[in-house]
C-alpha cells in the first residue's frame, strides 16, 4: 500500500499526461467517445486474466462503418504482425490515456532521401520533407500489435479511435461518399498498406498481403481482362445454404454447344482474403434463409482460380454430367419395369395369380405351375429394380461426392494432388457488428492445437464486456443464426492462408526486435503496476 503522498504524484502524472495530448497543437481537440468504458475508473482498464485478448471498443452507431476497420486491424495484429513491425519509430510518445486514440506526435518523421525511407528527428527536415506523407496508421497499429500478443500487457480494452485516427483523407472521403461497407472498405485497406509502403527499404509491396486478382471476359471470343480487388461482398439477395453456393454463380463455368467455359475467375489470391455480406436497406429483398449459411473455417477459394477451374472444376462437371446422364437411363429402365403400355406390371401379375387361384385354368397342376411362373416373373422384376435402385443410389452418392456447393474431401484431395491447393484459408474474423464479433486465437502450427474462436459483446453505454470460448462448430451456428435474414449491420468476414499466418513465437521476437514499441509497452506495464500498488 502507498502512501497518500505517491498517489498523489501518480494522479499527477495521469493529470500532466492528460494536459499533454489534450494542448499538443499537432492533435485534434479530444472527442467524447460514446462508450462510457473509455471513461470508466482506472480499475476497469486492466485484465483479470493476462491470457485475454484485448477488446476493440466501437464509438457507436454514428460511427458505424469505421468502427469495423480497428477490428480489421486487430485481426491483422493477431495473425499477421511480423511484417508490420519491421519499422521502428525510434519514438512512441507514452500517455496512460493512449488507448482512446489520442496519441502525442512524435518528433521524428519519415523522410525518403537516396539511402530510401528514414526517421530523423524534425528539426533535420529541409524543405519538401516537411510535406512528406507520414505512416500514422502504422505507428497506431503497432501498439495495437503490442498489447494484443505481448504477453505482460494488461490493457483490456481500446478504443476504435486508436486506429481511426490515423486514416487518410482518402479514407475519411470514402466514409462521407458511401453508405456500405463494401465500398468504403478498399479505402481503408489500401491506406494500410500504403501506409507500410512508406516504410520499406525492400520490393515487396504490401499489397501483395492484401490484393487478388480477378479475370473476366464478356465473350470466350474476347481475352481476359485482368483487375485488382481487397474485398467480396455480397448482397442479402446473394444469400445461399453455403458460402461456396454463394460464389459459384459467379464463378463456375457455364455450359455450352462447345463444353464449359470460363467466363470470370480469380487470378491471384492474396493470402488475406475479405468478404462483406453487405447490410439490407430500402432496396433489400426479404430474405428467409432457414438454416442461415454455412460458413467453413477452412476455405478453399484456390477452387476458383483459372487453374483450378481448367484442371479440377471442369473434369468434375464433366464427370457430373456423364453420371447424370448414365443414372437418367436408369430411371428410364427402372421405369419400363414398372409399366408396359401405361399398365403397372406388378399389378397385372397380382391379379393374373389372384385369377388362376380362384379360377383354374386346366388340370390343378397346370394352374399350380402357372402361378409358380408368375410369382417367379414377379420375384425376378423385384430382384431387377432392389439392383438398379441400388446402382442408381450409388451413382447418386457419386454426384453428390462431385458437387461444389460444399465440396468434400474427394474434391479437396485431388486439387490438393494436382497442385492446385496448398494450404486452405482459416477464418480468422467474424464481424456481424463492431459491438459483437468473434475472433480466431491459435490453430496454426502443432503447438497451437486447433483452433478456438471467441465471441466478444460489447454492450453501448456500458461497462461490460462479454466474451465466451467458442469451438468452430459452435462459431459456425452462430454465423449461421445470423444469417437467416438480411442483417441490419454488414458482415465482415476475413479469411487468412494458413501459411502466411505468424507462429506466436516469431511474434513476440519481432515485438522483442522492435526497441521503442518494447520500451512503450513497459510503460503501459508501469501505469498498471503503479494503479495496482495504489489499490
Amino acid at each position: 500500500m502507498q502512501s497518500d503522498l505517491e498517489h498523489e504524484e501518480f494522479s499527477g502524472r495521469l493529470d500532466a499526461a492528460d494536459s499533454d495530448y489534450s494542448s499538443n497543437d499537432d492533435l485534434a481537440p479530444p472527442q467524447r467517445i460514446n462508450t462510457s468504458l473509455l471513461n470508466a475508473p482506472m480499475d476497469e482498464w486492466w485484465k483479470h486474466d493476462p491470457s485475454d485478448l484485448v477488446a476493440i471498443l466501437p464509438r457507436g452507431s454514428s460511427a458505424l462503418l469505421e468502427s469495423y476497420f480497428p477490428l480489421f486491424a486487430l485481426c491483422m495484429a493477431i495473425n499477421v504482425p511480423s511484417k508490420f513491425l519491421d519499422v521502428d519509430f525510434k519514438e512512441l510518445v507514452y500517455n496512460p490515456h493512449w488507448f482512446k486514440g489520442n496519441l502525442v506526435q512524435s518528433d521524428y518523421r519519415l523522410v525518403h532521401r537516396d539511402a530510401g525511407p528514414q526517421l530523423v528527428h524534425k528539426r533535420e527536415l529541409s524543405g519538401s520533407e516537411h510535406l512528406e506523407m507520414q505512416p500514422d496508421l502504422i505507428s497506431r497499429l503497432q501498439l495495437l500489435i503490442g498489447v494484443a500478443n505481448s504477453p505482460n500487457s494488461m490493457r483490456r480494452f481500446v478504443g476504435s479511435e486508436l486506429i481511426n485516427k490515423g486514416i487518410d483523407f482518402n479514407v475519411s472521403k470514402a466514409l462521407s461518399e458511401f453508405d456500405h461497407l463494401s465500398e468504403v472498405f478498399p479505402h481503408f485497406i489500401k491506406n494500410l498498406h500504403t501506409d507500410m509502403d512508406l516504410c520499406l527499404k525492400d520490393d515487396k509491396p504490401t499489397s501483395k498481403l492484401f490484393l487478388s486478382k480477378a479475370l473476366h471476359r464478356s465473350s470466350v471470343q474476347e481475352p481476359f481482362l485482368s483487375t485488382s480487388l481487397s474485398v467480396l461482398n455480397f448482397s442479402p439477395e446473394n444469400y445461399a445454404y453455403t458460402l461456396y453456393e454463394m460464389f459459384n454463380p459467379m464463378l463456375l463455368p457455364e455450359k455450352s454447344d462447345n463444353g464449359y467455359e470460363i467466363e470470370n475467375a480469380f487470378d491471384v489470391l492474396a493470402p488475406v482474403f475479405t468478404i462483406i455480406f453487405d447490410d439490407m436497406d430500402d432496396t433489400t429483398e426479404e430474405v428467409n434463409l432457414s438454416h442461415g449459411v454455412q460458413v467453413p473455417v477452412e476455405f478453399y477459394p484456390q477452387l476458383y482460380t483459372k487453374s483450378g477451374l481448367e484442371k479440377v472444376v471442369i473434369p468434375i462437371l464433366e464427370e457430373t454430367d456423364i453420371l447424370r446422364s448414365t443414372n437418367k437411363l436408369k430411371v428410364n429402365r427402372m421405369s419400363s419395369l414398372q409399366s408396359f403400355q401405361g399398365k403397372q406390371i406388378s399389378s397385372f401379375l397380382n391379379s393374373s395369380i389372384d385369377y388362376l387361384q380362384d379360377i383354374p385354368i386346366g388340370d390343378e397342376e397346370q394352374s399350380k405351375e402357372l402361378i409358380t411362373n408368375l410369382h417367379s416373373i414377379k420375384e425376378q422384376l423385384s430382384t431387377k429394380k432392389r439392383h438398379m435402385m441400388a446402382d442408381y443410389t450409388e451413382c447418386q452418392k457419386q454426384i453428390n461426392s462431385l458437387s461444389f456447393e460444399a465440396p468434400s474431401e474427394k474434391i479437396i484431395d485431388l486439387a490438393k494432388q494436382i497442385g492446385i491447393i496448398d494450404q486452405p484459408y482459416l477464418l480468422r474474423l467474424v464481424a456481424f457488428s463492431p459491438n459483437d464479433y468473434i475472433i480466431a486465437r491459435g490453430g496454426v502450427d502443432e503447438s497451437n492445437g486447433d483452433a478456438l474462436y471467441i465471441r466478444y459483446v460489447i454492450e453501448s453505454g456500458s461497462s461490460k464486456i462479454t466474451h465466451t470460448v467458442l469451438t468452430p462448430a459452435e462459431a459456425q451456428d452462430i454465423i449461421k443464426s445470423q444469417t437467416r435474414h438480411a442483417s441490419e449491420t454488414p458482415i465482415l468476414f476475413v479469411f487468412i492462408k494458413k501459411d502466411h499466418i505468424d507462429v506466436p513465437h516469431d511474434v513476440l521476437d519481432a515485438i522483442a526486435s522492435n526497441d521503442t514499441l518494447t520500451k512503450f509497452l513497459k510503460e503501459d506495464r508501469s501505469t498498471y503496476t503503479d494503479h495496482t500498488l495504489l489499490v
